[in-house]
């Protein structure tokens, strides 16, 4: 089956022809849709089976009911008071559900970088976020999260004319946003605490950004560092200080991902995968897939989704 893609621009066109009440969006920031039942034949598309690959992040709270999702290859049950986080880059597909009610945010990145929301509070636990996929809140902080999701909706619906119109929604994003990270923090730190120097924070947040742009081309620890105008050994020092993790570790793990969404969900070639990915052949690919997966391209390909 192949990998769709999930664009603003083609969520809107739909939006605007199906002419949903309840779904909202705002630019080309974000889009806010409250109160989705799948029993409903109108809300069908957001309970696609297609695989979908996520430009942007976004969450999905399940008010009431339950559904199964894969995410990134991994199957996963949502009920009543859980988020799921989208990130970037995941591959989405819904399997099943009997019935469920839920709530969806999905932005940008220009919302992020336009409102200068700062994720910098929790980079302190990249390594348990990595992992974060599903997670349940209380009744009063999921009742929180949708009334802030309804808030935004019933703002952008208002006379865009009105005094400080752009003001007043972005001030409800920032509060949405807030909120949600701080359920995330909350939900990570009963299992662990971080503790982390700023500094190799700021390192930390510094290097993922530069691998989340360049992972693709560029899988030498090297280049990060130059990048960042420190040496290889101090990167290493400091990423692993801040992450528990290498940073051969990090780049190799979203360098094998997308190979495996690619292999999974497009209609590619090994040997396209392997230039697309800049490797110098396939046989180099090959080699390099099976040293952390244990398995070939081909076999993986071949594999149950």
């Amino acid at each position: 089956m192949q990998i769709h893609y999930f664009t603003f621009d083609l969520f809107l066109d739909y939006l605007k022809q199906e002419s949903i009440d309840k779904a909202c969006y705002y630019k080309d920031f974000f889009l806010d849709v409250i109160d989705i039942d799948s029993r409903k034949a109108e809300n069908a598309p957001f309970f696609t089976p297609v695989p979908i690959r996520m430009e942007d992040g976004g969450a999905i709270l399940c008010r009431d009911g339950e559904f199964t999702l894969s995410c990134d290859g991994k199957t996963y049950t949502v009920k009543k008071n859980m988020i799921l986080c989208c990130r970037p880059g995941s591959v989405v597909s819904f399997i099943n559900s009997d019935y469920c009610n839920i709530s969806i945010f999905f932005h940008s990145h220009q919302l992020v970088q336009s409102a200068h929301i700062s994720f910098k509070k929790l980079i302190p636990y990249y390594s348990n976020l990595q992992e974060l996929i599903c997670f349940e809140v209380n009744q009063e902080e999921a009742n929180t999260l949708h009334h802030l999701m309804k808030t935004i909706n019933t703002m952008i619906r208002n006379n865009e004319d009105a005094l400080f119109y752009h003001e007043s929604i972005m001030s409800a994003v920032y509060l949405f946003f807030y909120f949600l990270f701080s359920c995330i923090g909350e939900h990570i730190k009963e299992s662990e605490e971080a503790d982390i120097d700023s500094k190799d924070s700021k390192f930390l947040q510094t290097f993922l950004e530069l691998v989340s742009n360049n992972y693709t081309q560029e899988r030498s620890v090297n280049f990060y560092a130059q990048k960042m105008h420190i040496s290889t050994k101090y990167l290493c020092t400091v990423i692993k200080s801040a992450s528990k993790k290498t940073p051969s570790q990090i780049i190799n793990q979203m360098v094998i991902k997308e190979i495996k969404q690619l292999l999974h969900y497009s209609d590619l070639s090994i040997q396209e995968i392997s230039f697309r990915m800049n490797f110098a052949n396939q046989s180099f690919l090959s080699k390099y897939f099976k040293r952390f997966t244990g398995m070939s391209p081909r076999q993986y390909k071949m594999s149950p989704k």
